[in-house]
């Protein structure tokens, strides 16, 4: 079966390799620049270049994102960016890109959307559930901070498990 590399966009985010039996998971590289926290594209370039000497991915799934209510321009902008840089090295890369919604992916792997969920708990739902689908790799979720890596490896289960069926 093929590799599919999903990556949860953001400075927080996270990126899997998954070929339905294995799963590898990293923290999207970031560094300081001044006093902000930045993604660290030559890092995510060579990490790619690493993993695609025995994991091979071809194709690349990335959760398709947009600004947030009451966020900031710059903060819009940066995350913007950070996307925009992801998409960029991946095509670079030679990566086929797929864009998934979150609605679509969540529903897939069984998450629900839940009326006046806050974000704390929407987060610990999806470490929950990649608890339940990746019950060996318990120890990459442990962490509160640790939904980008599972809604990343979500994704992937996603789109190798369900995506021909949404």
């Amino acid at each position: 079966m093929a590799s599919i590399l999903a990556i949860d966009p953001g400075l927080s985010g996270a990126l899997a390799f998954y070929d339905g039996v294995g799963l590898e998971v990293h923290d999207l590289p970031v560094h300081a620049v001044k006093k902000h926290t930045r993604l660290d594209l030559a890092a995510l370039a060579m990490r790619l270049r690493v993993v695609e000497l025995y994991r091979e991915p071809e194709d690349a799934v990335v959760e398709h994102v947009g600004s947030m209510p009451l966020q900031g321009t710059g903060s819009a902008f940066n995350f913007g960016f950070t996307t925009g840089a992801i998409h960029g090295i991946l095509v670079a890369s030679g990566y086929t890109v797929h864009t998934v919604t979150p609605q679509q992916w969540k529903f897939g792997v069984g998450l629900q959307a839940i009326p006046g969920q806050d974000q704390k708990a929407r987060k610990n739902a999806s470490r929950a559930r990649a608890i339940e689908l990746f019950p060996e790799y318990v120890h990459l979720f442990a962490r509160v901070k640790d939904d980008g890596r599972a809604e990343a490896a979500l994704m992937a289960w996603w789109f190798i498990h369900k995506r021909k069926a949404a």
